[in-house]
């Protein structure tokens, strides 16, 4: 069933230009999908910019078109679409001043468009893409370092509803049992009171400094060897036991981890550039005509006086 196209699809730059290098599906000939009697045609050239119009992602255009009734739904809409436009030709309707502007007015766009994205989307200098991206990279490497981590188990014997001397003792039972090799991840399950850790052994994962509170921090990263105990820290949480599971030193990721990261904003830059450039002298000197201005805008003062 045809369905209208009640959306304007608009064309980004990218895919405008790849519409003007569409390459015939079979021999230099595309192949033709509808015929009528009346000598009305949709052939696979048009299937294919209705699907790019569309924005299928070319990853998964293939995967749309191998099956025989996407095809046949896409190139009916085509055909349908084609026919009521010949009607309306037929018509007069396109003579009619209003859909006169109306056609002016696309075609004005996906000419525009197509002017604009020939100009930001020409082939980039890749020696001087290559140096930006470089540059980016010794000016930003605070973006790109990751800070000193540590990662910890932890028990917690909360103080809470109980005498701190008997928390107190009962921490230290623990750490005895711990000392003398007992699992840190069974008693964590079995004692701790962190409900967040308790259950994965009292894991509480990757932290940079800045991150937990003072007293628990500062016993985290003064240990230095994994498996490696605490004595007691005591926290307004209760008192903690804890064991260093892995270090993380403060790093700085290498260009190569990051440069798609950064050409694509390189890229982007260079194409707003040049985007700027084309337009930005147009704006600047669009002739209005103030009065005219005034004018339109005045009715609709009248129509909505409490607008702003």
């Amino acid at each position: 069933m045809f369905m209208s196209d009640s959306i304007r699809f608009k064309l980004h730059p990218f895919v405008l230009l790849g519409l003007l290098a569409v390459t015939s599906v079979a021999h230099g000939e595309s192949i033709v999908l509808i015929r009528d009697t009346g000598g009305l045609v949709v052939d696979a050239e048009d299937v294919l910019i209705e699907a790019r119009q569309r924005k299928v992602p070319e990853a998964t255009l293939a995967e749309v078109l191998k099956k025989p009734d996407n095809a046949r739904r896409m190139a009916s809409n085509i055909y349908v679409r084609r026919l009521l436009a010949q009607q309306a030709e037929a018509a007069g309707l396109d003579k009619d001043p209003q859909v006169a502007r109306v056609l002016k007015l696309a075609r004005e766009r996906v000419l525009s468009d197509l002017r604009l994205a020939q100009t930001t989307d020409a082939p980039l200098d890749e020696a001087a893409v290559a140096r930006m991206v470089a540059h980016e990279y010794e000016t930003s490497k605070a973006k790109f370092s990751s800070p000193e981590m540590v990662r910890v188990r932890h028990i917690l014997i909360d103080d809470k509803g109980k005498d701190k001397d008997q928390a107190r003792a009962e921490a230290t039972a623990l750490l005895v049992r711990l000392k003398a090799g007992e699992d840190f991840e069974a008693l964590a399950k079995a004692h701790s009171g962190d409900r967040g850790s308790r259950e994965k052994g009292g894991d509480v994962g990757f932290f940079p400094r800045g991150r937990m509170v003072q007293p628990f921090e500062a016993a985290a990263f003064a240990l230095t060897r994994p498996g490696e105990l605490s004595d007691l820290v005591e926290t307004q949480f209760g008192f903690h036991i804890l064991r260093l599971e892995e270090r993380r030193e403060a790093a700085v990721k290498p260009l190569d981890e990051v440069r798609p990261e950064i050409r694509q904003q390189v890229e982007g830059r260079i194409r707003g550039e040049r985007h700027r450039g084309l337009v930005a002298p147009i704006e600047a000197k669009v002739p209005f005509v103030e009065t005219g201005i005034e004018a339109f805008v005045s009715q609709y003062r009248k129509a909505n006086p409490q607008a702003k």
